[in-house]
């Protein structure tokens, strides 16, 4: 199913499985020490966030109901 930003649910599971997976291999140890200084091949923050954003929009394209639109900050006011 795609909606009107041309994200389709399966584009979203295959990008939260990518970040799924760098989390992985961060949480095994791609950091290190080098002259009391730890230097990391990835950011375990931005990781764990790009899991965060893609697990929300796998829910968001996953539900039958979604018709692809999001109205937000709505005010009320003349037209």
């Amino acid at each position: 199913m795609s909606n009107i930003t041309g994200i389709t649910l399966e584009m979203c599971q295959v990008k939260l499985k990518m970040y799924l997976d760098a989390e992985e291999k961060v949480l095994l140890g791609q950091a290190y020490n080098i002259d009391g200084k730890e230097v990391t091949r990835a950011d375990l923050g931005m990781i764990q966030k790009g899991i965060e954003i893609w697990s929300n929009r796998c829910r968001k394209y996953g539900n039958p109901e979604d018709v692809g639109m999001t109205i937000e900050n709505v005010r009320p006011g003349r037209h």
